[in-house]
């Protein structure tokens, strides 16, 4: 029964008219009480660099939220008798690892605490040449690519880097390093 108003009817209510505007709120004020209504859900996880913004059903707003970064440690070559934790990075026998178990590392190489990260092996063993590495430089280097490979030059050094899909990484092996010393005594003798 729909709820009668004085002012549309255009005369007072009558006393049945009344008790069913009553009737009718309280069946409106019990029907909400046994339906609730739906909570919001989530409509859209939206992620923009490294943050996540969660939007309503309704539009609302949960927030913004800062996502963690794995970040690794290099480490250089890989060393017996050492304390190794979780996301540290060695160089061994043409292959990075990641260690996946903190540890204090024995004699040996123990491969169940580390994963393989990225492996160099067969490369060398095909004797590739570095002229099929790309070289960069600051000015040329491109997106980072997931397990994408090159040397990084600079006045002073050379590096073989990797890419993670995000960013690039060096390995720390000193065979890439060109001492200063050198440089200079090469330019000594183009002067001669």
């Amino acid at each position: 029964m729909p709820v009668v108003y004085r002012y549309q009817k255009g005369a007072p209510l009558t006393s049945d008219e009344i008790d069913g505007n009553f009737e009718e709120l309280l069946k409106r004020i019990e029907t909400l009480e046994t339906t609730p209504t739906p909570a919001e859900g989530i409509k859209e996880i939206e992620q923009n660099g490294d943050t996540l913004n969660i939007t309503g059903s309704y539009g609302t707003s949960f927030g913004q939220f800062k996502l963690p970064r794995l970040t690794y440690a290099l480490r250089g070559k890989w060393e017996a008798n050492t304390f190794y934790a979780a996301y540290d990075v060695v160089a061994k026998d043409a292959q990075t690892w990641v260690c996946v178990t903190t540890h204090h590392s024995g004699a040996q190489f123990e491969e169940q605490n580390w994963k393989v990260f990225l492996d160099l092996s067969e490369m060398l063993n095909r004797s590739v040449t570095l002229t099929q590495v790309p070289i960069f430089t600051k000015d040329n280097l491109p997106k980072a690519e997931m397990g994408a490979l090159g040397l990084y030059v600079t006045s002073k050094k050379v590096c073989l880097i990797y890419g993670d899909g995000r960013n690039w990484h060096a390995l720390k092996d000193e065979a890439f390093v060109i001492e200063e010393a050198e440089d200079e005594e090469e330019e000594d003798n183009d002067d001669e």
